[in-house]
């Protein structure tokens, strides 16, 4: 893959296949020598799927073997979370996943602890409501009425369950099953407006 493209190559990995055997360290140097620019781990073995505790030892362990950047993943969900990992394997950065899920601010607050050592202001109900209606739009606008409609249903969900742990999900049952997508968006509005 390196050779046949002009633009940087880098490999998103797990620590291994199995917790008795992790063989990131190693799959990470055959990576360098192959030319990818930068990898990412996964604080997880293939094993573990998404169960139990991300671990960072062997994120740490790979940093300290290869050249290239690595960047840390795994059960990062707050600022002073990503900041620990960093601390604790010297990543070059993080990736957050399902934490962003329903909450992308996340990545702000990440960015601004990092950046300046505060956590920022917590960011306001009101504009929450604004980002989450404008990225459903969005949505509707780029992928159109059939596939706009049910690629949000999703984030729908994600919103509706950080936004409203109890009502979250029984909105989503009725929402998902709306084909339209000025309905969804007057109802997703709607269910906004009561939070």
């Amino acid at each position: 893959m390196v050779s046949s493209v002009d633009v940087p190559v880098t490999l998103k990995m797990r620590t291994g296949w199995q917790r008795d055997s992790k063989n990131a360290p190693t799959i990470a140097g055959i990576a360098q020598s192959a030319g990818i620019q930068m990898l990412t781990i996964h604080g997880r073995t293939r094993q573990d799927k998404y169960s139990g505790l991300a671990e960072y030892d062997t994120i740490g362990e790979v940093k300290s073997r290869v050249e290239i950047p690595v960047i840390a993943n795994g059960d990062i969900d707050s600022a002073t979370k990503a900041k620990q990992v960093l601390d604790h394997t010297n990543a070059d950065g993080v990736m957050v996943g399902r934490a962003t899920q329903g909450n992308p601010w996340i990545l702000f607050e990440i960015d601004q602890f990092l950046t300046h050592g505060t956590l920022p202001e917590p960011i306001s109900l009101t504009q929450k409501k604004r980002d989450v209606l404008h990225h459903i739009a969005q949505m509707h606008d780029f992928y159109g009425e059939k596939v706009g409609v049910k690629l949000a249903r999703k984030h729908i969900f994600w919103y509706a369950t950080h936004l409203d742990e109890k009502s979250g999900p029984v909105f989503w049952k009725t929402i998902n099953q709306i084909n339209d997508c000025h309905v969804q968006y007057q109802m997703l509005e709607e269910f906004l407006e009561s939070q």
